[in-house]
């Protein structure tokens, strides 16, 4: 997640541009200031999201703001294919691009909270993304380096478009294996 120098009324600005982005965030808001643990209700919504096209109304308005001021610069972008779309003391919503041919053998993300991760449906791509689960065990003491606890592979998961998983802390995706999966 880049944060960067953009302040809340900067992803609000953009979030109430795009109707089913506002709505799930709105929602978002007040299920976690009702129950911080909330986390799991919310997948409804997230599914809903995904398949709401809201990527196609979020880059047609980052390019109305760009064709109104060539300065424009997406907020939140920590690089081509991340984008930190929302970022609000309770919650981060951000969106990856993957592409086929990228190698990502060398990263592993680990969650520190609790999160949900989807699969944006596109039209003509029916593929999967396949995502290697591994393990921490025992994770506490978190501030100390033990060279004896190796992540355990815990098998692959691909996730179908408009599929939600959960993601909880102490485990880790490996997007060695996040490339488009034909589903079968």
């Amino acid at each position: 997640m880049n944060r960067g120098p953009l302040d809340a009324d900067s992803y609000r600005e953009r979030v109430q541009g795009i109707p089913a982005l506002n709505e799930f965030c709105g929602t978002v808001a007040a299920t976690l200031a009702e129950r911080p643990d909330g986390i799991w209700a919310l997948e409804p919504g997230f599914r809903s999201l995904l398949s709401s096209g809201f990527v196609t109304e979020l880059v047609a308005d980052e390019l109305r703001k760009v064709a109104a001021d060539a300065a424009h610069v997406p907020a939140g972008g920590g690089s081509e294919a991340d984008l930190a779309l929302v970022v609000d003391p309770v919650f981060v919503l951000s969106l990856r691009l993957l592409r086929p041919e990228q190698n990502y053998s060398d990263k592993l993300y680990s969650a520190s909270q609790h999160g949900l991760l989807g699969v944006i449906a596109v039209p003509g791509a029916e593929a999967g993304v396949p995502v290697s689960l591994f393990e921490q065990p025992d994770p506490e003491p978190y501030d100390e380096v033990d060279r004896d606890k190796v992540l355990r592979p815990r098998g692959t998961r691909v996730i179908q478009p408009l599929d939600v998983m959960r993601v909880r802390p102490g485990t880790t995706c490996s997007p060695s294996s996040l490339s488009p999966h034909r589903s079968s």
